[in-house]
C-alpha cells in the first residue's frame, strides 16, 4: 500500500519544537530497522512539531510531503523531558492506528520509532520503523561527545634543547637539527643499539623548530621486534603531520613512511581499532579538502592504516571498521542535510564504507546544493596540474568516489 512505503526507506530526520518559548529540539535520524527501500519516491525527511498542534510529515525524494494530520486522527499526545509520544487512527482504514515515539537514552542518544496496529486482527502489532539519531540542536539536547580513543602520549624533543639522546627501550635515539629544507632546517634522529645497526632517518619536509613526537613500540608484531615512531610538522598553512616508522625485523631497520596527512604531528601512539592484534593509523582523507568546497567547509572521512612487514598498508575496507564509519556518517549528516556539499561528500563517503551508500546517496539527492558555484576539478584520476572543471556535483562526487576506491 503506498502510505506504508515510509517503512522501508534508510534516512529520516527529524525537526522537533517543542512548543512556543521551548528549545529547540533538531534530530537527525539513521534508520536502523528495516533496512532497505521501496517505491520511487522514497520518504528522506520528517518533521514533527512539538507544540500544542502536533505535526508530522514525511518529505520524499521528490519533494512531495504527507502529513500524517492528513492520514491519521491524532488521538493523543504526550512530552516530558527525554520522551515524546503520539498516537493516531488511519482515516481511510480505522482499524490501523500507529503510535510514535522519540526517546533519549541513558547514553544521551536519541532515537525515534514508528509502529503500526491492526484493531481488527485483535490489535496485532503489523509493522515497525526504528531510527537513530543525532541531534543538531541546542547543546543541552545533544549526546554528549564520544570520548576519542587515543593511545599513550608520544615523547617530546624540542630543536630548543639542542643535539639530544634518550634511550628508550635499548633503544638509542639522538636527535639533532641539521640540513635546510626550503628556509628551514629539518629535524634528523639517529638511531643505534647493541647488536642492530645505526639508522638515520631524516625528516626533510618537517620544520626542526616544531620538533618532534616520538615513540619506541610495537607496530607490527607479527614481523618487527621494535618499531620507532617519529612524527614531526611541516609548518604552514593547512598543512601537515611528517611521520616515518623504522621497523627492527629480522635484525635489520626497515623505513615506513606513513603518509602525509592535513594536521600537526602525530602525539599518540596508534590503537588496535580492529581488534585483529595490530595498532591502526586513523588520518582523515585529503582527498576530501577543497575538492568540493573551501578548506574552512571541507570535512572528511577517515582512512586506516597499519603496518605490515615494513610496508603501510591502507585497510580502510575491512568490514570492522564500519561500526566507527557509521559513527562518522551521524556526524556528518547534519551538514549534508543543510545543503553543504563538503558535508554530503564526506556523509556518502563514509556511508559507502558502513555498507550503507544506497540510502546516504539517495539522501544526498534530496539535500545537496543545486545552485552551488564551486567549480569542481573533475579529472579521473585526479593529477596534478588538473583544470578541468565542473558545476554537476553529483556526476562528480559520484566519479571521485569510484576514484578514490570508495564505490566500484
Amino acid at each position: 500500500m503506498r502510505w506504508l512505503r515510509w517503512l522501508w526507506v534508510p534516512w529520516l530526520s527529524l525537526a522537533m519544537t517543542a512548543g512556543a518559548g521551548a528549545a529547540e529540539l533538531d534530530l537527525t535520524c539513521t534508520i536502523t530497522f528495516p533496512t532497505g527501500a521501496a517505491g520511487p519516491d522514497p520518504v528522506v525527511a520528517i518533521t514533527v512539531d512539538l507544540g500544542a498542534r502536533w505535526a508530522v510529515v514525511h518529505h520524499t525524494l521528490s519533494g512531495k510531503a504527507y502529513a500524517r494530520r492528513d492520514q491519521y486522527f491524532i488521538k493523543s499526545a504526550f512530552a516530558k523531558p527525554g520522551l515524546f509520544v503520539w498516537k493516531g487512527m488511519d482515516f481511510r482504514r480505522p482499524s490501523l492506528t500507529m503510535t510514535g515515539i522519540a526517546s533519549r537514552g541513558k547514553d544521551g542518544v536519541w532515537t525515534y520509532r514508528e509502529f503500526t496496529f491492526d484493531a481488527r486482527r485483535g490489535r496485532v502489532f503489523t509493522s515497525r520503523m526504528e531510527s537513530r539519531c543525532v541531534s543538531a540542536g541546542p547543546a543541552a539536547d545533544r549526546p554528549p561527545p564520544r570520548q576519542a580513543a587515543i593511545g599513550p602520549a608520544l615523547a617530546t624533543w624540542s630543536a630548543k634543547e639542542g643535539a639530544r639522546s634518550v634511550d628508550v627501550d635499548g633503544i638509542s635515539l639522538s636527535f639533532t637539527t641539521v640540513g635546510a629544507s626550503g628556509p628551514y632546517a629539518y629535524p634528523q634522529v639517529t638511531l643505534r643499539g647493541i647488536g642492530v645497526p645505526t639508522q638515520v632517518i631524516a625528516l626533510k619536509h618537517a620544520d626542526a623548530s616544531f620538533g618532534v613526537n616520538y615513540g619506541v613500540l610495537r607496530l607490527d608484531p607479527a614481523h618487527s621486534s621494535k618499531d620507532v615512531l617519529i612524527s614531526g610538522y611541516t609548518g604552514g598553512a593547512h598543512c601537515c603531520s611528517v611521520t616515518k616508522v623504522a621497523s627492527l625485523i629480522a635484525g635489520a631497520w626497515k623505513i615506513v613512511d606513513v603518509p602525509e596527512t592535513d594536521g600537526m604531528a602525530l602525539d599518540h601512539a596508534p590503537l588496535d581499532l580492529n581488534h585483529d592484534g595490530t595498532p591502526d593509523f586513523r588520518f582523515i582523507d585529503d582527498a576530501f579538502l577543497y575538492m568540493f568546497t573551501d578548506y574552512a567547509d571541507s570535512v572528511a572521512p577517515s582512512r586506516f592504516y597499519r603496518i605490515n612487514d615494513g610496508a603501510m598498508v591502507d585497510e580502510s575496507g575491512d568490514a570492522a571498521f564500519r561500526p566507527l564509519y557509521h559513527e562518522e556518517m551521524l556526524r556528518f549528516m547534519p551538514s549534508c542535510r543543510a545543503g553543504h556539499h563538503g558535508g554530503c561528500a564526506a556523509y556518502v563517503a563514509a556511508a559507502a564504507r558502513a555498507g550503507e551508500f544506497d540510502g546516504a546517496w539517495r539522501f544526498m539527492l534530496a539535500h545537496f546544493n543545486r545552485t552551488s558555484t564551486w567549480d569542481i576539478l573533475d579529472c579521473a584520476p585526479l593529477e596534478a596540474g588538473c583544470t578541468a572543471t565542473t558545476r554537476d556535483f553529483v556526476g562528480a562526487l559520484a566519479r571521485f568516489l569510484r576514484t578514490q576506491g570508495y564505490i566500484h
